[in-house]
């Protein structure tokens, strides 16, 4: 086979340009040049100028110098090792590396469950729960606290934070502060404090649960939640609880486990919702929301200072 001369960092310009040609999301093209920037920078600072001269002893040494200089877990190894196989394979179509070279790029196993943490709330499952409550709980708090974590990427520290003077319908934002001092910290202190504005849809719930669902309450500290129970402020506990319970399927359709909803383990108490297979914690919500936004070539900029998340995270 005739290999034709190109450079690691020309091989992936191309490799990206050709991907940029099929129906794959910008989030997707942008998630592949970071990792691929990697080989890169290993690449030069090996002497490697010519892709043909890859073999499956180089590959090995990339491997090791990925996941030792990156201080990388399993998953997030798994991850890039797989992103760099399809790059190689790609690139014997291109007859830029000998035939078959993929075959030796060895991608780590994942014991079962270990790729959990990557996991997150699709858009279909969301929307499938929007649907349900606005047909059967509208307004109530958890419809509400759902949607506004849904369209904010919020975490569940800036949702519980959150006080009834923190929203502001007629310029429609919702203010997430940081009030250590009465026991609501936001995880990033005060660089996690932003305004983030909402649509109508979004404001026309709030209202409606401000105006006929809302409990009156004050906390120890004379603050209004905006999210309450009769009780006071509604706890993380309680809105991790709701979370998990909303997204059971069995909820808002049919049970893809084949339970039954009366003898379910997910069912039988109050707090035993995580244990449903398909239930979600507030955290994968976040990044179901973060995703969807991507997916729909919102501008990184825009998300990254709304969800309160870093650059590289995004990537």
């Amino acid at each position: 086979t005739t290999l034709y001369e190109i450079t690691p960092r020309d091989a992936v310009k191309d490799y990206l340009d050709d991907r940029a040609t099929e129906n794959v999301s910008q989030a997707t093209l942008k998630s592949h040049g970071y990792r691929l920037q990697h080989f890169i920078e290993w690449a030069e600072q090996e002497g490697i100028e010519n892709m043909n001269n890859l073999n499956g002893r180089n590959l090995q040494q990339f491997r090791r110098w990925r996941k030792n200089t990156g201080n990388l877990n399993n998953v997030t190894w798994h991850t890039q090792m797989t992103t760099f196989r399809v790059f190689i394979n790609w690139c014997e179509d291109y007859q830029a590396v000998t035939p078959d070279l993929s075959h030796k790029v060895r991608v780590p196993e994942l014991k079962r469950g270990e790729d959990k943490r990557d996991a997150f709330l699709g858009d279909e499952q969301a929307h499938a729960v929007i649907e349900y409550l606005t047909k059967y709980k509208y307004a109530s708090v958890q419809h509400t606290v759902f949607y506004v974590m849904w369209r904010t990427g919020a975490r569940v520290g800036g949702i519980h934070a959150l006080d009834l003077n923190d929203y502001h319908p007629d310029e429609q934002v919702l203010e997430i502060r940081h009030r250590p001092e009465s026991e609501t910290p936001l995880k990033n202190g005060d660089n996690g404090e932003r305004d983030v504005f909402l649509n109508g849809t979004t404001c026309d719930l709030l209202n409606d649960y401000i105006r006929d669902v809302r409990h009156e309450q004050c906390d120890e500290a004379g603050r209004e939640p905006l999210f309450t129970t009769t009780h006071g402020r509604a706890h993380q506990s309680t809105l991790r609880d709701w979370i998990y319970r909303l997204t059971r399927p069995c909820t808002y359709g049919d049970c893809p486990h084949d339970r039954d909803p009366d003898d379910c383990e997910a069912t039988e108490r109050w707090g035993a919702a995580s244990k449903c297979p398909s239930s979600v914690n507030p955290h994968m919500v976040r990044k179901g929301s973060i995703t969807y936004w991507l997916n729909r070539d919102v501008p990184e900029e825009q998300i990254g200072q709304r969800a309160n998340v870093q650059p590289d995270v995004l990537e």
